[in-house]
């Protein structure tokens, strides 16, 4: 009978013959050279390279929201200080994640102007208003709802 130490390291020779293995699984590159035309290599797999990384990136009128340009609401608003401006006032609980509605009507085109007024309360708002809010924080959210 053969001992285990002979047979688990007999191959041991064969590692150095012919390279170790591919040890983790789903690994596809470890360079953007072993990837396809357009994509970059993240975290050990090819995954499309993003569209843009700031907003010089993009044409004028769009902002860079997560790799991908996309039109700023057309007030020069910023989409990720909107977004910020949404999720820290608890907007969703209203009008859903993306600005949908749901207890609270569809916001997704509505204009900063509007938002500024229903917000600093110089027209109703149900949702109450938001102490401090300025035209700047309307412009970015009506920015960010326009990527919704």
């Amino acid at each position: 009978m053969k001992s285990w130490g002979r047979i688990l390291f007999g191959g041991l020779p064969l590692l150095f013959v012919f390279g170790c293995p591919d040890l983790i699984p789903g690994d596809e590159c470890t360079e953007d050279a072993d990837c396809a035309a357009g994509e970059v290599c993240t975290n050990g797999n090819c995954v499309a390279e993003a569209e843009c990384d700031t907003d010089d990136d993009c044409a004028a009128g769009e902002d860079c929201v997560n790799g991908e340009c996309v039109a700023d609401g057309g007030n020069g608003g910023d989409p990720v200080a909107g977004e910020a401006f949404y999720n820290a006032n608890n907007c969703a609980a209203c009008h859903a994640a993306d600005g949908s509605g749901g207890l609270g009507p569809d916001i997704r085109v509505v204009s900063s102007a509007e938002i500024f007024a229903n917000l600093s309360g110089t027209d109703p708002h149900t949702g109450g208003t938001v102490a401090g809010v300025t035209q700047d924080d309307a412009d970015d959210l009506e920015a960010w709802l326009a990527t919704q």
